[in-house]
Formats: structure tokens, sequence, C-alpha cells
């Protein structure tokens, strides 16, 4: 599908004229909904079977079709409350996995999508400080989002740990050893090709300090003004006219009339800076150390027996333990409170993304028209949690009401989060979700020490079948009200507005079904090659 048929038809046309092609080339936007759903007919795919909600195979997999699309717009505009066109059309897309419309009424169908590359971390974050309401919606509604082409770099200002970032990779060229799997040099990006290194050198330096493990806008900064002062090329002082530099640096008794040039007292400024990093990563890496061993002391009075002697001297060694902790916490400065709790879920809680099965393959802006950086996601969709499906979509509203206020301040503690849902629901759901203390699961010892961007899909899970068991919970009704929302429905003409420019990128910029295909990983890196 690709309205602008005469720009697009040096790419479109070699499809349509191979022997035996079954492509057809409707001139129609893929991202209006009333076009797409124009094509998910007997007409265009006669092999398919549309299926009824209560058939069980609906929340299958149907390995008989694949969707291709790209949604990149260039520029990117906001449109509606998101920030592209491409964000809100992959946002319907997955809604439309969800409530089973458009292909998806044939199975839960595999979608191959280009994107910005910018955007990537909206659906698949790589750190846990990423997590919103969409990436939260986007790991439910699917079996897996990979990473399959990029810029493969963290564009995200919340970035990892370059020593746990590493040994992630390390691992996965591992497993894609195993499998036989091997990126071609052009397409290695930067962490495959450090942990590549790694791997055939035997290992690399450990960096220990917090400057160099976190890696800041500045570094290259620094690092050129740092290299220019050890070459002598860095210019302290600033010269009055008929004076030498050599001169002016020499000259002691001058000393209080002299002046820093720019440059260099923004290096004075910038290495002040690493140092006060480095003393605050140093307390951040004590107070994890002291958050780890009290779970590890919460979690051993969870398992022992409550008839136990020892028991009740644990519970106050416990105790003993989170008041010195919340005592560090309140004597840090502002800015390290601020750098603890990122790293402290950082350092907790793995990603979608450190699950990958491969690295990504690198892509250039120089291969796309405009140039331009993209990111290929392959994205498979899953069967929602019964209690989801049951009396859907109105379950779904009240989960979205539930994450979308919990995730609108996801840095607000699960305690604040939940107290602030609705009257009463704090005292009802903390009793009746386990995972939440349960360090073993990615729970804390206290409500009031766990965030709610670190919360799983399990806890999220049990919230949701909490809240439903809950007898004074509020209406779906008063829910939406107070949340001044609609239902969403990706059925409804009414929400068929996204006609528009299609300015498309390179050969992959239309929607393409494909039937019978079921590409493998080691197939897509045949294809990229």
């Amino acid at each position: 599908m690709e309205p602008d048929a005469k720009k697009y038809n040096p790419f479109i046309q070699p499809l349509l004229d191979e022997k035996d092609s079954t492509y057809q080339h409707i001139p129609k936007s893929g991202t209006v909904w009333e076009h797409l759903g124009q094509v998910t007919t007997p007409e265009f795919l006669p092999h398919q079977v549309k299926l009824s909600r209560d058939d069980p195979k609906i929340n299958e997999p149907n390995n008989t079709l694949l969707v291709i699309a790209n949604l990149a717009h260039y520029p990117r505009k906001r449109y509606r409350g998101f920030e592209s066109m491409s964000q809100l059309v992959l946002y319907k897309l997955l809604s439309a996995a969800r409530s089973h419309a458009l292909f998806h009424q044939y199975g839960l169908i595999r979608m191959l999508v280009w994107i910005p590359d910018v955007e990537k971390t909206s659906w698949l974050v790589r750190h846990v400080a990423q997590m919103r309401k969409n990436a939260v919606e986007a790991q439910i509604t699917t079996e897996y989002i990979q990473e399959i082409a990029s810029s493969t770099v963290d564009n995200h200002r919340f970035v990892r740990d370059a020593e746990v970032a590493l040994a992630n990779s390390i691992d996965v060229v591992r497993r894609m050893d195993k499998m036989g799997i091997t990126t071609p040099k052009h397409r290695q990006g930067p962490m495959e090709f450090k942990a590549r290194q790694s791997l055939a050198t035997g290992g690399h330096k450990v960096e220990s300090e917090d400057f160099d493990r976190f890696k800041r806008g500045w570094i290259d900064e620094f690092g050129d003004l740092q290299k220019r002062l050890d070459e002598g090329k860095l210019i302290k002082f600033k010269v009055s006219e008929g004076e030498k530099v050599e001169d002016v640096e020499k000259d002691k008794r001058k000393k209080e009339k002299r002046h820093y040039t720019e440059e260099y007292a923004r290096y004075i400024f910038l290495k002040a800076k690493k140092k006060v990093i480095n003393q605050h990563g140093a307390l951040t890496q004590d107070l994890i150390n002291d958050y780890n061993n009290i779970n590890q002391l919460h979690s051993k009075i969870l398992n022992a027996d409550s008839k136990s002697e020892d028991i009740q001297s644990s519970r106050n060694e416990l105790d003993t333990m989170i008041k010195t902790y919340e005592d560090k916490i309140a004597q840090l400065p502002l800015a390290a409170q601020k750098i603890y709790g990122i790293r402290l879920d950082g350092a907790r809680i793995g990603t979608e993304f450190e699950k990958r099965p491969i690295e990504p393959l690198k892509v250039y802006p120089k291969e796309f028209r405009p140039a331009s950086e993209m990111c290929l996601l392959d994205i498979q969709p899953q069967s929602l949690w019964p209690i989801l499906r049951q009396n859907y979509p109105e379950n779904y509203d009240v989960f979205e009401y539930i994450i979308g206020n919990m995730y609108a301040h996801p840095i607000d503690t699960v305690y604040e989060s939940l107290e602030g849902l609705w009257p009463g629901a704090l005292e009802h759901i903390a009793g009746e979700c386990p995972s939440l203390t349960d360090p073993s699961k990615g729970g804390a010892f206290d409500l009031k020490h766990l965030s709610v961007r670190s919360l799983t899909t399990e806890m999220l899970k049990e919230i949701m079948e909490a809240w439903m068991k809950w007898p004074f919970r509020p209406s779906r009704f008063e829910l939406i009200t107070k949340s001044g929302s609609m239902v969403h429905d990706p059925d409804s003409p009414d929400e068929d507005l996204l006609d528009g420019p299609n300015v498309i990128i390179y050969p992959w910029g239309y929607f393409v079904m494909s039937v019978a295909l079921n590409l493998s990983v080691a197939q897509y890196l045949v294809l990229m090659q």
C-alpha cells in the first residue's frame, strides 16, 4: 500500500514483475484504517480465515501472514498528542492486536516495522528509567519486540552502565556464536564490536570510576580539552596585546592579574564536575550494596519458619539496617539523591532489550532517502492476560487507567502511587500482591523503597487482579470520568483520522502483506547482508 505510486514505482514495479509474483500494489495509504480495512478481505487475502473472538486460534500466532510497514515520516511532526505520526500509528497497531482488529482478526500477526531511530526506546527500553505507559502496554501486548536493525547506539538521556552493557553484549555474542550467527563487519554496532574484541583478547579493562561507566554528553569535549592540555596546546591565560603566551604563564608576579581563557576555564569546570560525579557514584554504589543486603535479609525472613527463635532477632536486625540505610539517603547531596534513584533501579531491574537473542544490525543514514537514522522492530503480539481478555475492552480500560495514573510519575514509590490511585486502593492491593515485597521476583522490603518504573509485568498483573477482586473498587464509568478520557476503539470509523502526507523512506516505504513468510533470525542476517 503506497499512495504515491509515481515516486515509488521504481521500487514497487520489480516486485510486481517477478515471475509468479503474488504482490499487488494498492495506491492507498496504509496508515488510514479505512483503507487498511478494505485490504483485509477475501479479495486480497483469499487464504486467510476471519476468526471469531470465541475461537481459541485468534489468540495464537498466525505464521502464514507477515506485515511489513515503514511508519517513518520526515521530518517528524507532533500529531494528536503523540511525538510523531509513527508513534500514533504503532500505538494503534498494538491496540488492534489487543482487540483483534484489522489483520489481527486472522490471529496474532507478526509485524516488521521501520520507525525513526530516536523512537525505539519508546517501545523497547534499554534502561528501566525509560519505562513509560507506551512501553508497559507494548510489553503486555507482545511476546517479544526485537531490535533488528538500527543505529545500535543508546540515544536516550538515561544511559546504561557501560560495563554492564558490555557484559550483556558479551553474553549475547556468545549465544550468537553458539547458534552459528555471524554479523558482517560493516553491520556490527560499537557494543558488538567491543564485545567480540573482548572475547578475542581474553578480556578488557574494567572501568571503575562513575565518569567512565556512565557516558555524559560532554565526555568528548572534556577528553579533547584534556588531550590538548597534555600536549601543551591548551592556552591557560588570556594574553594582552604585545605579550607572549610563555611569558604570561611563567610570570608568577602577575598571578593576581592573570585570567583564564574561556577554554581553560571550561576545562577546570568539567574537571571539578568529573570529581564530584565520581564521589557521588561511589556513594550511590555503597547504598546499592546496602539495599541488596537489606533485601537479602528480608527474603531470608520471608522464607524462615515464623516460629523460629531467631526470627525476632533477624527482624530487629532488619529494622536497624533499614534505619541506617534511610539515614544515609537523607544525608546524600540532592544531586546524588537523584542519581541514586536511577542507579538503583538500573542495577536491580533488567529490561526486555537485555534479553535479546542477537545484537541489532547497524544501518546508516545514507542507506535511506532522505538520509535519516532508522530502526527496524520485529513485533510478535501475544494473547493478553486472562483478566484483560475477560470482559474486553472494559477490563482493559480499567488497566489503562491504573497504569496511566501510575506511570504519569514513574519515579514515585509504589506506596505513593497506589495511595493516590483511589481511596483505599493501597490497603487492599498491597496485601494481595506478594511479588511486590518478594526480592526474588524483583520486589522490595518496603513499598516506600520500590519505584513505579521498576514494576515487572508479573507485579502489574497481580495489581490488576487484586483491583478486580476489590469489593469497593470504583466503576469503570467513574474511572473514565475522573481521567477525562475516552475508550479507544481501533475499529471505530471516528478514529479513522490518520490520512495525511505519507513521506516514506527507502523501498520499504509501504505496507506489505506477505503470505507464508516466517523468517528466522538467521534469515534476517542473510537478508541484511
